[in-house]
């Protein structure tokens, strides 16, 4: 079904859950992440539900600024609020199915900038050595190739090829690969080669979700004490790698797969000493 201006503006009445649908297959079919529209959906049905019984397709700025000014929003989740709201009605304006975009005065918040937070090497050795299966592999993945979470759960058999992972659809949704450490390799051997390595633990056969691996792990670490997530063990990887490479923040990005510099060197902690060193030497 296609919306359109004529059929939205004859029934003033109608479900905003239909618009949201149409909204959603349209992020589909231009290739967004699974997890971008899932989080896109979410935001739009907590908005639907704060300006209720006004409908989305009616709502003004006001109704807009208050959603994202919710007061318990720190500034990262303030901005993603903007975003999709944004992107929802700048799509609403495109299709005509509005005349006018309430978000267009929505400003996003900026971000701060905030410290790499790499899990310490001791700590990372405790956890390898308690960790179950498949939590350790999860963990190993994390540490040793910088793999973010949506980026392990899909992983199968048929994507290790000798000492080269390929990563089927990073953030963004591009194709990726990823050269593996002996380490990792060795952590690898016996695993599917075919299928998913991390299947759904009610036995679907289905991968799992990047959303239950991140809460399995994460609840784990924390049930042991470990107040660490498996994000920092990204920071933890990005932080070896620039220090393994000489300092090469280029090299860096590569192994990160960041499209942005930028955002590399918010994964790479410099070790104050050294700082120390250097500010010691001025006259």
């Amino acid at each position: 079904m296609t919306l359109s201006r004529q059929s939205v503006h004859s029934s003033p009445g109608m479900d905003g859950a239909v618009i949201l649908m149409e909204h959603l297959e349209h992020l589909r079919h231009i290739g967004r992440r699974p997890g971008t529209i899932e989080q896109r959906g979410w935001c739009l049905e907590r908005l639907a539900r704060q300006i209720a019984p006004v409908e989305l397709i009616v709502a003004t700025h006001q109704h807009l600024y208050a959603f994202c000014s919710r007061p318990h929003l720190g500034p990262e989740a303030r901005a993603a609020a903007v975003s999709h709201v944004k992107g929802f009605y700048g799509w609403l304006l495109r299709e005509e199915l509005i005349d006018v975009d309430p978000s267009a005065r929505l400003d996003r918040p900026r971000r701060p900038r905030h410290l790499p937070r790499p899990m310490p090497e001791h700590i990372l050795s405790r956890a390898l050595k308690e960790a179950p299966r498949p939590i350790r592999t999860w963990l190993y993945l994390a540490a040793y190739a910088g793999l973010r979470c949506c980026e392990i759960a899909p992983l199968r058999g048929e994507d290790l090829h000798g000492d080269v992972l390929i990563i089927r659809q990073q953030k963004g949704g591009d194709e990726g690969s990823m050269p593996l450490s002996p380490v990792l390799q060795s952590e690898l051997l016996g695993l599917p080669t075919r299928g998913p390595w991390f299947p759904q633990w009610n036995g679907s056969g289905r991968s799992m979700s990047a959303g239950q691996l991140q809460r399995h792990a994460n609840r784990w670490l924390h049930s042991i004490g470990i107040e660490h997530t498996m994000h920092s063990l990204r920071h933890r990887f990005g932080t070896a790698v620039y220090q393994a490479s000489g300092r090469d923040l280029r090299a860096t990005q590569e192994l990160m797969r960041h499209q942005s510099i930028q955002s590399t060197v918010g994964y790479t902690w410099i070790d104050p000493g050294g700082g120390h060193g250097i500010v010691g030497r001025l006259a």
